[in-house]
């Protein structure tokens, strides 16, 4: 990911501000490996769809006061019905059911093979960004996806795999 997308990092007009994204964004990977962990264990023990809904339960929790500062309860975003819609198809398929599918393998495979998928997300956004909204991107972004591929490749094919089983016996 970091060959795809880091010929943007490294452009002459880079500055500290400009890495403030991606700084949240590695947070945001470890928040998530925390995840992948403790879930991984606790989706053994309970229904995938009831631990999906609780741990979404938990997480507007957290990020209702953050909310809060920003204006949530005082007033609505001016939207008309498309925006609503944009909102609604990112919160429910988009957000809950990518969740939902994401908790779904984390049950059947190991945090460490589910967690090799996760360089996706990016390459598929920037391939997204280039389909959809004529954003650029570079011959990098094809070296770094094919990266991510292989990566994928090597943690889930089946001589990984069946290492994997032979070491947890």
């Amino acid at each position: 990911v970091g060959i795809a997308l880091g010929d943007k990092a490294f452009a002459g007009e880079a500055s500290v501000a400009g890495w403030t994204g991606e700084l949240l964004f590695f947070l945001g990977v470890c928040c998530g490996a925390t995840y992948n962990v403790f879930a991984n264990r606790m989706l053994r023990a309970y229904p995938v769809l009831p631990f999906t809904v609780m741990a979404m339960f938990c997480g507007v929790l957290t990020l209702l006061p953050f909310a809060a500062v920003e204006g949530l309860f005082w007033r609505l975003p001016g939207l008309d019905a498309a925006g609503w819609g944009v909102v609604a198809f990112l919160g429910v398929p988009a957000g809950a059911g990518s969740f939902y599918l994401f908790n779904w393998a984390l049950n059947r495979m190991s945090a460490s093979r589910t967690a090799v998928f996760v360089p996706l997300s990016p390459m598929v956004a920037a391939l997204f960004g280039w389909l959809l909204l004529d954003e650029a991107i570079s011959a990098y972004f094809f070296v770094g996806l094919a990266c991510v591929v292989a990566g994928i490749w090597l943690a889930n094919n089946p001589r990984a795999i069946e290492e994997e089983a032979v070491g947890t016996d």
